[in-house]
C-alpha cells in the first residue's frame, strides 16, 4: 500500500515538474522581494530612539539624558533644564509628560507660565498611581512646596492593579482574597478582535515591511470595507461594534472619534480588577498624602477626565444611542465621585477638572485631536493647566510650605 502511494506522488511530481519549478520559483521571488524591501526601510527610514528602559519594579524608566527633553534624572524636567529647587512637582501618566517629541507642550510647562511658580515634571507615559507612590521620595527629595498628582481616570485605576498584581515587589499591596481570575494588562486596553491576530502580530514585531504597508494602507482598507472603521469612525452611534470608532462632527471646530469600547475597559466598574484597582488607588493615595505631610508638602490631586467625559453635554443623546459609551459615562462619574468624596474625607486636596473643559469645549476650543487617540492638543494642554491654575489661584495656602505636618 506504502508503495502505491509513494508511486503515486512520484508520478504527481513528474507530471507537474513544470508547475512544482514554477511555484518554487515565485515563492523564492517573494521572499527575495520582502527582503529587499525590509533591506530598503531599515536604511531609509529613521531608527527610533532608545529613550526608555525596562524595570523590575515599575512598568518602566526613561534613559537619563536621552532625547525628548528627558534630563540626567531620567524625567522632562524643566523646559530649560534649568537649575534650582522647584516650587511644584507633577506626577502623572501621558497626559502630564506630555507630547513626548515637543518638550514644552505639557500642562506642567503651561502651568509655571500661568503661574510664575518653578515647576519640574516627573510624568511618564504609561505610568499609574503605584508609579507615583514609588517615586514619591524622589519628587519629595526635590523639596518643592506642592506636589500635584495629574490622575487620568481614563486608566489609573486600571493601572494600579495591573501593576501590583503582575509586577515583582509589590505583594504587599496585595489583597489575599483577591483572585485574580481573569489578568489583564494596559495592552489589552486597546486590544481588538483581529482574525489569526497573533500571527499578524509578530509579522508586525519583527517585519518592518509589513508594518508599514500595514500602517499605510489602513485607512484604504477601512474605506473599502476590508478593516473596521477604527480611524475613520461610523456616523451610527447604534453600532456597538467594540472595534469600531465613532465619529462626531457636528460641530466642525471640535470634531472628533471616539471609541467607548476601549476606554470601558479602564472604568468598567463591573470588572473585578477595576474594583480592585480603586482599593489600591485608595490604599496609595493615603500613603502618598501620609509621608507628603511628614515633609510638610502639600499634596493636589487633579482629576483629568477621558474625552468621553470631556465630551458629555455636547454628546449626551447620542452617547444614550451606545451601550459601551452610556457605561463609561456611568462608571467613570462614579470613579471621579468616590475618590472625591473619599479626598474630602481624608483632606486630601483634590479638584476635576471635568467641568472646565467640557466649557473649553462648548466655547469651541479645539483641545482634542480629530483621532480616536484621548491625549489632547497643545490647546488642551493649556486648558488643563488654565484649569489647576484657577484651583491654585482660589487655595494660594498650597502653595506655602505645610505647618501642620503629621506626627
Amino acid at each position: 500500500m506504502r508503495l502505491k502511494i509513494g508511486a503515486s506522488i512520484m508520478s504527481w511530481i513528474k507530471n507537474h515538474k513544470n508547475l512544482l519549478i514554477n511555484f518554487t520559483l515565485l515563492l523564492a521571488s517573494i521572499c527575495l522581494a520582502i527582503l529587499a524591501a525590509e533591506f530598503t526601510l531599515r536604511l531609509l527610514l529613521p531608527k527610533e530612539n532608545q529613550i526608555m528602559r525596562s524595570d523590575p519594579v515599575i512598568s518602566y524608566v526613561f534613559l537619563p539624558n536621552s532625547s525628548w527633553g528627558i534630563d540626567a534624572n531620567g524625567f522632562r524636567g524643566f523646559d530649560q533644564q534649568s537649575p534650582g529647587q522647584p516650587i511644584i512637582v507633577t506626577l502623572g501618566d501621558s497626559h502630564t509628560i506630555g507630547q513626548l517629541d515637543d518638550p514644552g507642550n505639557a500642562w506642567p510647562s503651561f502651568l509655571a507660565d500661568l503661574t510664575g511658580q518653578k515647576t519640574y515634571n516627573m510624568g511618564a507615559t504609561g505610568y499609574g498611581v503605584a508609579e507615583y507612590y514609588y517615586l514619591l521620595p524622589q519628587a519629595l527629595a526635590h523639596q518643592p512646596k506642592l506636589i500635584i498628582i495629574g490622575f487620568y481616570l481614563g486608566n489609573d485605576i486600571f493601572n494600579a492593579y495591573d501593576i501590583v498584581y503582575h509586577k515583582q515587589s509589590w505583594d504587599q499591596f496585595k489583597n489575599p482574597q483577591f483572585v485574580d481570575e481573569y489578568p489583564a494588562t494596559t495592552k489589552s486596553l486597546e486590544s481588538t478582535k483581529i482574525f489569526m491576530k497573533d500571527l499578524k502580530d509578530w509579522l508586525r514585531n519583527h517585519l518592518l515591511s509589513y508594518k508599514f504597508l500595514a500602517d499605510r494602507t489602513r485607512i484604504l482598507r477601512e474605506k473599502l470595507g476590508l478593516a473596521k472603521a477604527k480611524n475613520i469612525g461610523v456616523d451610527d452611534w447604534s453600532n456597538n461594534d467594540p472595534d469600531v470608532t465613532l465619529r462626531y462632527n457636528e460641530k466642525a471646530g471640535i470634531k472628533t472619534l471616539f471609541w467607548p469600547a476601549s476606554r470601558l475597559r479602564g472604568v468598567n466598574y463591573d470588572d473585578i480588577n477595576i474594583q480592585e484597582g480603586y482599593r489600591l488607588t485608595k490604599e496609595f493615595l493615603l500613603q502618598i498624602q501620609e509621608q507628603a505631610n511628614k515633609e510638610s508638602v502639600n499634596l493636589l490631586l487633579a482629576l483629568i477626565p477621558s474625552k468621553e467625559l470631556a465630551y458629555l453635554p455636547e454628546i449626551d443623546q447620542l452617547a444614550q444611542k451606545n451601550q459601551y459609551f452610556k457605561k463609561v459615562l456611568v462608571d467613570e462619574s462614579k470613579i471621579a465621585n468616590g475618590l472625591m468624596e473619599f479626598c474630602q474625607l481624608n483632606n486630601i486636596n483634590c479638584m476635576d477638572m471635568t467641568s472646565d473643559l467640557q466649557v473649553a469645549l462648548q466655547e469651541g476650543q479645539k483641545i482634542y485631536k480629530e483621532t480616536w487617540d484621548e491625549h489632547p492638543t497643545r490647546v488642551g494642554y493649556q486648558a488643563y493647566a488654565k484649569s489647576i491654575s484657577d484651583y491654585l489661584q482660589q487655595h494660594p495656602e498650597l502653595l506655602i510650605k505645610n505647618l501642620n505636618p503629621s506626627e
